[in-house]
């Protein structure tokens, strides 16, 4: 099974970095960490790694990038303790347990000079221009942040509270699994160059209940069921809000079921719930509610079309760095990673 995730966000608060949780490097056997700049093949390298190893693994991970989705920052095998990621800012990862599990592969030593010796000036025009378009697009999201908190508890102040415990209790009632009491956070989606994306769409190994209705009451019966379930006897996945790490729109419980706002995922075992319908808003509520987001949706539209003009950017550094790289030799380190990884099977 293939599951899909973002451990970094473009968010109110800035790029939120939840790498540490790709998985743990206490635990794991090998933690691959690439190195190099734009274009010299990381992302190719971590689906080459993962093409090559998912037939022996009954689960891959992956972690895309929030800027290009169509690009990964990271792979896991959990059930071999092994995990690769892209260790470039904005999400730096360095070798803690290094020669003991930790490995950095740097493929900017690749790299010929002698090709970009005439470049920096282009570079330093270019990545200048990537930057700006970053900042417009962070300062419209911290504006989005304090749009969606101004619905959130206005949504919150609405909902009875006796109400929202019952609910939450009644979805608790589903859990019938025990765990470890581990802890885990990613995020559910991400504000991208595409807008606002959802990757996920299978879960067939998960039981899969969907909280449709409104999202903001959804996201406060997911709130109320988190703190329900922390009691140490469940291992939770936290899927936070692409706005902010403060809002759930997702918790899987115990590897075995997974409540979701996201009405993408499908699974074999695949329930609705409708939350909004048994948590009924005011008239007043809805409207102030509605209002505010379309205004929300007005500004996300902005923020997105800064983040797709940072992406062209990165794209032109991408072209001027490719063709200096010899990718015979960053194969060969691909290859070996592989061979290193199968060990293990």
């Amino acid at each position: 099974m293939e599951r899909h995730y973002f451990a970094g966000g473009n968010t109110r608060d800035g790029f939120v970095d939840l790498y540490k949780y790709v998985i743990d490097r206490k635990a794991c056997n090998k933690f691959f960490i690439i190195k190099g700049g734009s274009g010299v093949g990381k992302s190719t390298m971590l689906k080459k790694v993962a093409a090559a190893v998912c037939s022996y693994v009954k689960t891959v991970e992956f972690f895309h990038c929030s800027a290009d989705i169509d690009s990964l920052d990271g792979v896991a095998f959990r059930e071999l303790g092994v995990a690769l990621v892209d260790g470039t800012a904005p999400h730096v990862v360095e070798p803690v347990y290094v020669k003991a599990g930790d490995k950095a592969v740097d493929l900017a030593v690749y790299l010929n000079a002698e090709k970009l010796c005439d470049k920096k000036a282009e570079l330093i025009s270019i990545m200048d221009e990537k930057a700006a378009h970053y900042k417009h697009a962070y300062e419209l999201i911290k504006s989005m942040g304090s749009i969606y908190q101004s619905i959130y508890e206005c949504i919150g102040n609405d909902i009875d509270a006796r109400a929202l415990s019952n609910v939450s209790d009644e979805l608790k009632d589903r859990v019938s699994s025990k765990g470890r009491g581990k802890r885990r956070a990613l995020f559910a989606g991400a504000y991208t160059s595409l807008g606002e994306v959802y990757l996920e769409e299978k879960a067939d190994k998960l039981k899969v209940v969907h909280l449709s209705g409104n999202v903001y009451v959804a996201a406060h019966v997911l709130s109320e069921l988190y703190k329900k379930l922390s009691d140490g006897l469940h291992d939770l996945t936290l899927f936070y809000s692409p706005i902010s790490t403060d809002y759930l729109y997702g918790l899987e419980v115990d590897n075995k079921i997974l409540f979701t706002i996201n009405d993408k995922i499908k699974s074999k075992d695949c329930v609705e719930f409708d939350s909004g319908a048994r948590l009924k808003l005011s008239g007043n509520a809805r409207t102030y509610a509605d209002t505010l987001g379309a205004h929300l949706d007005a500004v996300e539209n902005s923020a997105c079309d800064c983040l797709k003009s940072a992406k062209l950017c990165h794209d032109k550094i991408e072209a001027i760095y490719k063709p200096a790289v010899d990718f015979n030799k960053v194969d060969k380190e691909t290859d070996e990673i592989i061979s290193e990884i199968k060990t293990l099977i």
